[in-house]
């Protein structure tokens, strides 16, 4: 059995990098994950398997919501 694919910190990273361009909340939110240690990372990536991020829309209702 294949396991899920879910979002990595990296690829929510590159999402979030393209819209802190227009949304001042995303350009928060990009500084705040450029600072996290590889620790809070790992949770950040288990919290997106958790919740089934997969798109950059579930992304947004991620955060949004």
């Amino acid at each position: 059995m294949e396991k899920e694919k879910f979002m990595t910190f990296e690829k929510a990273l590159e999402i979030v990098r393209e819209l802190s361009y227009s949304q001042g909340f995303y350009g928060r939110r990009l500084r705040n994950m450029q600072e996290m240690d590889e620790e809070e990372r790992q949770e950040f990536e288990e919290d997106l398997a958790f919740n089934k991020v997969k798109t950059d829309l579930d992304l947004i209702f991620y955060f949004e919501c």
